[in-house]
């Protein structure tokens, strides 16, 4: 077993599976996270601080809806707990994903018929950050190093998050050549990921041979 001191819970393995926080989505543009604003700023201090005092909000998924779809399903219905729309959920893939029978999670998947052109959790856009050539520094990298370790400590079922393009972590990770920690970490707490396609059919594995290449 597992202490989370971010959560003050202890967890099994098996609990690596199931996010302790409520997966919920907020607009990329109108209302986007403290915490994704300082990682898209390259503020890894700032995100760092802003992860240990609202740990939550690694868990809040940055979502850009279709207009046309969005406009399409306007008209009024009535509005449901979250229970009722997990339930009229359904996936909208290039392919089949990769599913756990055992474990009881939410999957990452398209709401109620939406269509979206991003969603992605705030470990995505950490594992797809590069930092500046001209005024990164080793400094830089430590810190986002850091901070994708401790937004994986804070919880572990992000590694097996798929975006709207059906990348996990792992693929931003390996495609932007991380630290060997970072890519060790995410596939000790999902040890499936290096054999999930993307909406493209690409593995992690592809991914980074393509980037070698």
């Amino acid at each position: 077993k597992k202490f989370n001191i971010y959560t003050n819970t202890t967890m099994n393995d098996y609990d690596y599976y199931i996010s302790p926080y409520k997966q919920k989505e907020r607009d990329f543009f109108s209302d986007p996270t403290i915490l994704v604003n300082a990682i898209l700023g390259k503020e890894f201090c700032a995100a760092l601080s802003r992860l240990r005092s609202n740990p939550e909000e690694v868990s809040i998924w940055m979502v850009i809806e279709s207009p046309q779809l969005s406009k399409e399903n306007s008209s009024p219905s009535p509005k449901t707990n979250s229970n009722e729309q997990n339930g009229s959920r359904k996936r909208v893939s290039l392919r089949n994903l990769y599913e756990d029978n055992d474990a009881e999670e939410e999957d990452d998947v398209e709401e109620g018929g939406k269509i979206y052109l991003l969603r992605r959790l705030p470990l995505h856009f950490a594992c797809s950050v590069i930092p500046d050539e001209k005024f990164g520094t080793m400094s830089d990298d430590a810190k986002l190093e850091e901070l994708i370790l401790k937004m994986i400590e804070v919880d572990p079922a992000l590694c097996r998050r798929e975006d709207n393009e059906g990348r996990l972590p792992l693929h931003e990770a390996v495609q932007n050549d991380v630290s060997t920690s970072i890519t060790e970490s995410l596939l000790r707490n999902f040890p499936q990921a290096s054999q999930i396609c993307d909406a493209y059919g690409r593995t992690p594995i592809s991914v980074r041979k393509i980037r070698s290449s």
